[in-house]
């Protein structure tokens, strides 16, 4: 892949859009952007040139189906807070459970108040719409997950959704 950048203070940008355009699965693709990246930056749009990467990897993470919406994003935020506050409002702490899944600590709850739980994970789930189950179980509090664990995955969505999330 070879490119032209007239400029020598415009190199450092255009390499590192060049590496960017390097996790393009298709070759051809990727030495078209190059191309595109180089012209546009030797006219000094480098604003186009950095969307026409994000555009291009936006593009590839969707087909491969590990791309998750800012929409989504705040949607998770959203719903991460929402179950935080709501199990604050328990004042019962499933952290105080030294043993045992979180599973466990809902039958220390009314039925009400852990089908809310349960039912909030689930909207979790479905507002991120992630296909792979391992990255999801990762990400998202699991009911099979130790009280802690569980509730630093809903601390990390509250968080630092973007950060897990891409």
């Amino acid at each position: 892949m070879g490119f032209n950048i007239k400029n020598e203070a415009d190199r450092d940008l255009a390499l590192d859009l060049v590496n960017v355009t390097r996790t393009l699965n298709d070759d051809n693709k990727a030495e078209g952007i190059v191309q595109s990246i180089s012209d546009l930056i030797n006219q000094g749009k480098y604003s186009n040139a950095i969307q026409t990467v994000e555009n291009a990897v936006t593009q590839q993470a969707k087909q491969a189906g590990n791309y998750v919406s800012e929409a989504s994003v705040k949607n998770t935020i959203n719903k991460a807070n929402s179950l935080s506050e709501y199990m604050d409002g328990l004042n019962k702490s499933p952290v105080g459970v030294v043993e045992g899944t979180m599973q466990e600590w809902l039958k220390r709850l009314s039925s009400k108040q852990a089908k809310e739980i349960s039912n909030r994970i689930a909207q979790i789930e479905t507002t991120l719409d992630i296909k792979d189950e391992e990255t999801l179980r990762r990400i998202v509090p699991q009911l099979s997950d130790q009280p802690s664990v569980f509730m630093s995955k809903l601390q990390n969505l509250g968080d630092n959704a973007m950060v897990e999330l891409n």
